[in-house]
């Protein structure tokens, strides 16, 4: 059985490109571009979660911590969630590191083969 992804990113170009790259791979894709969008989409579980640290909250606004806020609600549900933190702020770099949250520096340019790798763990 194919893997799922779950992924949340706001950036519609990001956003597509990731799904093109997983579709090339097999995988089962959600993707959406909004909070409570993903919330919705973790009614199922999924094998992977691949996260933006900042993307739109229900009220529509940015809110800086929502990729750890999600995090947290999909942890809550799936303890053992495969989950990587999408972005490329410094400061939520270092808040996620210190929660345990496995990153990907957006400004990495190996990002694309870093995450391909984390798929085929």
């Amino acid at each position: 059985m194919p893997k799922s992804i779950l992924i949340v990113e706001d950036e519609e170009a990001t956003r597509e490109a990731y799904v093109a790259l997983f579709a090339e791979e097999g995988l089962n894709i959600t993707a959406t571009d909004n909070y409570q969008d993903a919330v919705r989409c973790t009614e199922s579980q999924h094998d992977k979660y691949l996260v933006d640290g900042n993307f739109p909250h229900m009220s529509g606004g940015l809110d800086s911590p929502n990729g750890i806020r999600f995090y947290q609600h999909v942890i809550s549900k799936y303890p053992k969630a495969d989950f990587i933190l999408f972005t490329s702020d410094q400061s939520m770099i270092e808040e996620a590191r210190k929660q345990g949250i496995r990153i990907c520096d957006k400004t990495d340019t190996d990002a694309p083969e870093k995450i391909l790798q984390w798929i085929n763990e």
